[in-house]
């Protein structure tokens, strides 16, 4: 009986147990982001569904109403569809245990017209000469014009033309001037994917130039820097010349009344600096008048000691230069270190540094022209003027630096004499530009000691 016992209880043990059939546990898609089983989505948008089962699968099946999508053995399925309608997504996740299936009602519906985008309106514009928006506007011969426009939109392309032939103008800017008399067409055409918008102005230029307006100066630097000991002086001569003469033209150096001389329109001063002048910053003013027309004009002169970085200079200016040195020098370290990483790529991108500072150059030049214009024709004060040329001073103060360390780095990292001659020209470029001393214009002399 015993014996009977133990083989019904060892027959039970080997018996195979049933396992039970897949379970898809999650199920997720793209549109909605969760487990909605109800979606609604548009014509030709695409949507992802995702599913997870308890259990290898062999068999991913899709269909869609019914109808089985091929070669998609994967937990993953994309599609979407060109008609609107309601669509019946199906997948079913088949082992040897079993199969499980779970299903998405989509509702696809017609996608919404996007709202037409009406092209750009220039909303508002102005001209410094009627200080409005003043379509018509008389104008000297030689008088400078500024004009301004904004649009409703942000603009591509500004086209400018004068009499429809084209400016090369891309700005919300443009100025100008005519050397002859007639009717002018100033027209602005603001573009974008959206549309454009034009609007035009008719400039009348008559005979005649605006009295009082400065045609040039000397020395071009207003800003200068001299350097002088009880051996060394500096003789310079300051002058204007205007369009018409001036009434009771005076010449002041820091306040104090000197006699200037007069040849034409042009009036001059020449000035001396020794040691005596060292220390706090000068100032020559220039002015005139013309009918009620007054013209100011002013150089600022800094006296400093050969050898001597002191003298007078602001103790704020020394730090600044101080913070700059040290930024420049992290800075051609960080790009020594970057340019080793790069090997045989180094000449290639400190060659684009090359172009960079070119360009630089450029723009700095061309600044300078369009604020001296400005400053011509009374659109920017001779403080702001000051400030500009300043600014673009220091700039080419520490492009010059660059310069100089990229033409290093290119002949002992890189071994490209090429490359570095090229920098070190641009150094020299630069080293031209911070002195700005009108070369010819300048005279030294020695005391006899």
């Amino acid at each position: 009986m015993k014996f009977v016992a133990l083989l019904l209880l060892t027959a039970m043990l080997v018996l195979p147990v049933s396992a039970s059939s897949p379970e898809i546990t999650t199920w997720y898609n793209d549109k909605t982001y969760d487990s909605n089983l109800d979606i609604i989505i548009n014509t030709s948008e695409t949507i992802k569904f995702n599913v997870t089962a308890n259990q290898s699968i062999d068999a991913w099946n899709r269909s869609i109403d019914n109808v089985d999508v091929p070669n998609n053995n994967f937990d993953n399925f994309t599609t979407s569809w060109g008609t609107a309608g309601v669509r019946n997504v199906s997948v079913n996740a088949t082992n040897s245990n079993g199969s499980d299936a779970i299903t998405w009602n989509v509702t696809v519906q017609e996608q919404e017209t996007e709202t037409d985008v009406s092209g750009p309106d220039i909303t508002s514009w102005y001209n410094n000469k009627t200080n409005d928006n003043d379509l018509e506007i008389i104008l000297n011969v030689n008088e400078v014009i500024k004009f301004n426009v904004t649009a409703n939109q942000t603009i591509d392309t500004w086209n400018w033309s004068i009499d429809n032939a084209d400016q090369n103008n891309n700005y919300d800017f443009f100025s100008t001037s005519w050397d002859t008399t007639g009717i002018k067409k100033v027209r602005v055409n603001a573009t974008n994917s959206n549309g454009s918008d034009t609007i035009t102005w008719k400039v009348t230029v008559k005979t005649g130039t605006e009295k009082g307006i400065i045609l040039s100066w000397e020395p071009e630097q207003i800003v200068d820097y001299i350097y002088v000991n009880d051996t060394i002086t500096e003789t310079i001569e300051y002058s204007i010349t205007t369009s018409e003469p001036m009434d009771e033209p005076t010449w002041t150096v820091d306040g104090i009344p000197v006699t200037g001389t007069v040849s034409g329109n042009t009036y001059s001063y020449t000035l001396t600096w020794d040691n005596k002048s060292i220390g706090a910053p000068h100032k020559i003013i220039f002015t005139g008048d013309n009918d009620g027309s007054l013209v100011v004009f002013k150089w600022y002169v800094n006296v400093y000691e050969i050898g001597d970085y002191s003298g007078g200079r602001n103790i704020f200016g020394i730090i600044d230069d101080a913070l700059k040195n040290h930024a420049t020098d992290v800075k051609i370290r960080m790009e020594k270190r970057k340019m080793h990483k790069m090997g045989e790529q180094g000449n290639e991108y400190l060659a684009q540094k090359v172009n960079r500072l070119h360009d630089e150059i450029d723009k700095r030049q061309s600044t300078r022209a369009a604020l001296r214009e400005d400053f011509k024709s009374g659109i920017i004060s001779s403080e702001d003027y000051v400030a500009a040329l300043q600014q673009a001073q220091t700039d080419a103060k520490y492009n010059k630096k660059l310069a100089q360390e990229y033409a290093k780095i290119a002949k002992n990292e890189l071994n490209n004499e090429q490359l570095s001659l090229e920098l070190y020209n641009i150094s020299q470029t630069e080293a031209d530009l911070i002195e700005g001393k009108n070369k010819g214009k300048h005279k030294r002399w020695e005391k006899s000691t």
